[in-house]
């Protein structure tokens, strides 16, 4: 049975794949939860459009990332938190809430811990093949 994976599925396919499944497997687990539909000639064209489509929104989306990543770029933001008199937070600032703070996606901040102590932290900003760096100025 031919058919075009409408999601991604583990061991199978990624989505808009046409793929080759056994008969009982595709119309007893692919098609009754909706992860892929029939490849009949129709079906084919349809993903092939839905592809183009998904690959025009996909270059705007990074040129809108690249644009973001680029305008943030050695910028400093300020952010007030409680913290001792040695400059340890008493709640320390992570990924999503600098995400947050900078309207942008948690994934794209590469940090290997949360910040804890006050003070200026270089955050290293990546998305594909953008790179941008920005300062976390921490007071309390």
């Amino acid at each position: 049975m031919r058919v075009i994976l409408l999601s991604d599925v583990k061991g199978v396919g990624r989505k808009h794949e046409i793929k080759n499944v056994a008969d009982g497997y595709g119309n007893n687990y692919l098609l009754a939860k909706r992860l892929a539909e029939l490849a009949t000639a129709q079906a084919v064209k349809d993903n092939e459009l839905r592809i183009k489509n998904y690959e025009l929104r996909k270059g705007r989306d990074i040129e809108g990332i690249k644009n973001k990543l680029t305008e943030l770029d050695s910028k400093t933001f300020e952010i007030k938190r409680l913290a001792n008199e040695q400059g340890t937070l008493f709640d320390s600032l992570d990924k999503k809430e600098i995400a947050e703070l900078l309207k942008i996606n948690p994934d794209w901040i590469i940090l290997e811990h949360p910040l804890k102590h006050t003070g200026a932290h270089t955050i290293e900003l990546v998305h594909a093949d953008v790179k941008a760096n920005v300062i976390i100025k921490i007071g309390a």
